[in-house]
């Protein structure tokens, strides 16, 4: 791994520790077609490297594009789509024991389109802090479109750049000599993420979640999400849904313990989310009222 002498005298363990700066978000920019995407990928295959007990929840398609090439898949990456899944990745992580790094993608897309103002940001890197996440790192395509509050610094760790130089691909920081690192571009990541984008959805009310988890520890965090996610998801139009408007059948996983809410058709297996564990559905978790919701 080359990273020690590209960044000048900073060690690779620091510059994972740099992208992925426990409890403050650290920003990568450019415009579309620079490789924000291919950066972030390349980051979080260096990062297993440097950390292979940390698990990696990520938006970015990478890996999860056709069931069929699962087994590419490094293990400790996650796909997380919504807010909803990353709070029970991360609550699942936590009482195992392991450290969860956050990429996200296309930051600007999800936060503008759902309304997702900056006293939501901060509400989140709380929460974010509390639980102990690596990162996030956010991808944004111009430095205007960052939140004030983490385009000043007051919430966030540092913004860096994308800087092409003909095929070559860098990364300029302060905390580099001279002020950039290379990116192998030449190498590519497959299967690369230029599949399209499968979105992200804040679906979660962080401020009145942040305001119930801030004051107890991490453990009982943790214990809180699992159990009690549902009552902090929004609908579409922003609003706290109703509990008995949540729809489907709770599962955990007799492999690696995620709950969830399974909505899907099938009446005889439900396949893990997290870890893709196939697991027999009984007559028992398909109540009555539970089997009329699956056959809509």
């Amino acid at each position: 791994m080359e990273l020690g002498t590209e960044a000048g005298n900073a060690s690779w363990q620091y510059w994972m520790r740099t992208f992925f700066y426990a409890g403050r978000a650290t920003i990568i920019v450019a415009p579309n077609g620079q490789g924000k995407t291919y950066f972030a990928s390349w980051i979080m295959q260096k990062a297993i490297i440097a950390y292979p007990e940390w698990s990696f929840a990520t938006n970015i398609p990478f890996y999860f594009f056709d069931s069929r090439y699962s087994f590419l898949r490094p293990e400790p990456i996650i796909q997380v789509r919504s807010l909803s899944e990353l709070f029970l990745v991360l609550a699942d992580n936590i009482l195992k024991g392991k450290q969860t790094a956050l990429v996200l993608d296309e930051t600007e897309s999800f936060s503008s389109s759902h309304n997702w103002k900056d006293s939501n940001w901060i509400a989140f890197l709380n929460i974010s802090r509390h639980l102990m996440v690596r990162g996030p790192l956010l991808a944004y395509h111009a430095t205007n479109l960052i939140p004030y509050e983490l385009r000043t610094g007051q919430i966030g760790n540092q913004i860096m750049p994308i800087i092409v130089r003909g095929k070559e691909r860098y990364i300029a920081s302060m905390n580099t000599k001279p002020h950039m690192l290379h990116i192998h571009s030449e190498k590519p990541i497959l299967p690369y993420s230029h599949l399209g984008w499968t979105g992200f959805r804040p679906d979660v009310d962080v401020i009145n979640l942040e305001r119930d988890l801030v004051s107890i520890d991490i453990r009982e965090a943790a214990h809180l999400i699992k159990r009690h996610i549902d009552k902090y998801i929004l609908d579409d139009q922003g609003r706290r849904k109703r509990a008995k408007e949540l729809r489907g059948v709770k599962i955990e996983c007799p492999e690696c313990g995620h709950i969830w809410n399974y909505t899907g058709k099938s009446k005889t297996y439900a396949f893990c989310p997290i870890c893709g564990h196939r697991i027999r559905l009984s007559s028992e978790q398909l109540s009555n009222s539970a089997k009329e919701q699956l056959s809509n």
